[in-house]
Parts: C-alpha cells; sequence; structure tokens
C-alpha cells in the first residue's frame, strides 16, 4: 500500500471523515493527484467490500 493512502488511512481513525482539500493538505500534493489517491484507495476498499459481500462505507461528494 502507498505511503499516501495509509496516511489517508491514519487521518480516517481519528476522523469520521476526509474531504479532498483535506487530503490536498495532508499530503501536500495538488488536486488531481489528491484525487487520484483517494478514488484509487476508494476502488481497493470497494473491491474487498465485494469480497466479502459487505458494504463497509459510504460516499458523498464534496459540495464546492
Amino acid at each position: 500500500m502507498p505511503l499516501e493512502e495509509k496516511k489517508i488511512l491514519l487521518y480516517l481513525l481519528d476522523n469520521e471523515k476526509i474531504t479532498r482539500k483535506e487530503a490536498i493538505k495532508i499530503l501536500d500534493v495538488q488536486k488531481t493527484k489528491a484525487h487520484e489517491i483517494l478514488s484509487s484507495l476508494i476502488a481497493k476498499i470497494l473491491q474487498k467490500a465485494r469480497k466479502r459481500k459487505k458494504h463497509l462505507l459510504c460516499f458523498k461528494k464534496d459540495e464546492g
């Protein structure tokens, strides 16, 4: 697992959610890179959930 994804998961241990803006700040990356990292992490989580036949997370699109 890439370091950026680990940072996101560590953040989520202490926080209920993460926005793209928060990811940009935490990872010190540009908007596009933050989107790529979050999308990749979401895809991995959903793939594992499908294998387990469970719904693990609910995502809400940023408003703004």
